[in-house]
């Protein structure tokens, strides 16, 4: 295979992921604003009480991929990692950690700590999004330094790695969010 296909794989999983999200925050809305009840379809209702079963999981999932996909994307394609891209990999790999924690000791507040983390790295992802959209910046901040505006990946017209970060930061602040308990 391919060393690059996991990437494309890795990109049409994050297109599945960010339509998931688009389709779970028009159920909010439509439930929020037209009384809208997704219970009156039992697919809705099981797919949500699915997931409201196994959003710790789902959010240690999401932390994993996203920590052994940009570890791969350093140590395997030999992509080096530029300043803000360690900036995010600095508030993503804890959660892996964080989440895995809270399923083994079966702790119920770990949103507590993750949302913050959620966060601030997402702000960074979408930080690093728009350098790399609107920047013609080329250089990085030293001569040896990676420019945050280069672009190793740049699937179906948007996606970037910082795309893929940030859409792995609002899953998972989604799911520990809506099903805090």
């Amino acid at each position: 295979m391919n060393p690059e296909s996991l990437i494309f794989i890795l990109s049409r999983a994050t297109l599945l992921l960010q339509a998931a999200i688009a389709g779970t925050t028009l159920l909010y809305i439509a439930q929020r604003f037209t009384g809208f009840d997704y219970r009156n379809y039992s697919w809705l209702e099981k797919l949500y009480d699915r997931t409201r079963a196994r959003h710790l999981e789902l959010a240690f999932i999401l932390s994993l991929v996203a920590t052994f996909g940009s570890l791969y994307m350093s140590n395997i394609l030999g992509w080096t990692p530029c300043h803000l891209c360690w900036f995010q990999r600095i508030f993503m790999y804890p959660l892996a950690l964080l989440t895995a924690t809270a399923l083994l000791l079966e702790k119920k507040d770990v949103h507590e700590y993750v949302l913050p983390m959620v966060m601030i790295g997402g702000s960074i992802s979408i930080y690093h999004y728009s350098v790399q959209i609107f920047s013609k910046v080329t250089s990085g901040c030293s001569t040896l330094a990676v420019s945050c505006s280069d672009k190793f990946t740049y699937y179906f017209g948007y996606m970037t790695i910082p795309m893929f970060a940030l859409t792995a930061f609002v899953a998972i602040g989604l799911l520990l969010w809506k099903f805090r308990d």
